[in-house]
């Protein structure tokens, strides 16, 4: 899965963001068994105001149907 975080303006200097994947409150999944954790640093260039980043689906599909 993709994701693309934006400024709002282009900064005149690079821009770091640290993301990380996490289970909701009262949700039951298990990182390793129902998705693969991700962290990461995505880093959006001084001249741009975008970056893309992307996470693995979950590893489990079925033990959630509904997730297709």
């Amino acid at each position: 899965m993709e994701f693309v975080v934006t400024l709002s303006a282009v900064s005149g200097r690079d821009v770091e963001v640290d993301y990380a994947t996490s289970v909701a409150t009262g949700d039951d999944a298990t990182s390793g068994t129902d998705f693969t954790a991700a962290s990461d640093t995505l880093t959006i260039l001084a001249a741009d105001s975008t970056a893309t980043g992307t996470i693995e689906q979950p590893i489990c599909p079925a033990q959630r149907p509904w997730w297709g």
